[in-house]
Order: C-alpha cells, then structure tokens, then sequence
C-alpha cells in the first residue's frame, strides 16, 4: 500500500490512509536495512527477528500425515479405522471410534461422543476436539499428539488412558 493514493479506499469504505499506508516502503531502505531488517534477521543472529521466531516455531510443528479418507457432517455408529488416515475435519461422532494397528487417526475441530480407542494405531493426533467418553491410546508406533504447538487444546470429558507411545 505505499504506492495506493492515501484516499483510495480499501476496504469497508477505509482509506489507504486509515489502514495504515506506508510512505514508503521499508522507510525508503534496502531489504536487509530498516524495519524489514530487523524482522527478517535470521534465527542464529545475535538479535533474531520476529519472521525468524515465527519461521523456527513453524517448523517445530509436525506435519500431519497424509489423509486417506476424510469424515465431515454428522455421522452415527461405530468408526472402525483398519487400514490408512481417516481424518475428522470439524465431525460431528457419536458412537464408538476404534484405530486398528497400523492405521491412523488425526482428529481436528471434531465432537465426539462415545469411547475412542487405539492400540499400536500409526498415529493419533487430536487438536481442538471435544471428547465425551473414554480416550485409550496403546502402543502407537509414530506419534500421538494431545497438546503442543499447532494443536489446538482439547476437552476430554472421561477417563484417559495412555500407555508406550512414543510422544
């Protein structure tokens, strides 16, 4: 926005102006010098910048595995996941939910009601999900992620058990 005309609006009827235009960009100074310098040092300076804390924090985060199968809406009844990744994106579950070994289970923004159980499932990752009922996670080979940085809290309303996994 450092070359738009100070009244060109924007957006929602707010001017370039308003939205906070720049004169110039990066203060008229090279990308290594001024503002954008001091962002954008890289994480082994003495003085890292901002965009290098958020680029290290962003690659602390796992990678979820590949989906094979993905469950939105509303369904009802038993889950059983025998083989690959069956992802719940914002799922509404109620019955029970069961991960046969070798499979995985990454839930994101999911609700649901009844027991989930896993033993020596692949992977199962849980973020941002509300569980009424018991969590049991068995021997899970790769990772089992409840908390940490991409994953949103959870609420887990029931027992947990949570027994030789690996994280």
């Amino acid at each position: 926005m450092s070359r738009t005309p100070g009244d060109t609006v924007i957006a929602d009827g707010h001017t370039a102006d308003e939205l906070g235009r720049m004169a110039e960009w990066n203060g008229g100074k090279k990308p290594t010098g001024g503002e954008f310098g001091k962002l954008s040092a890289p994480i082994s300076d003495a003085k890292p910048g901002k965009l290098a804390y958020a680029l290290d924090f962003r690659n602390r985060i796992p990678a979820a595995p590949a989906c094979t199968n993905t469950l939105t809406g509303v369904h009802t009844g038993p889950l059983v996941i025998s083989s690959g990744v069956t992802c719940l994106d914002g799922a509404r579950l109620t019955g029970p939910v069961v991960v046969r070994a070798g499979a995985g289970l990454v839930a994101k923004g999911a609700d649901i009601t009844g027991p989930v159980q896993a033993v020596g499932a692949r992977v199962v990752e849980l973020c941002g999900i509300s569980l009424t009922g018991p969590l049991s996670v068995v021997n899970t080979k790769e990772r089992l992620t409840l908390t940490g940085p991409g994953c949103t809290p959870n609420t887990l309303n029931g027992p947990v058990q949570l027994v030789g996994n690996p994280s």
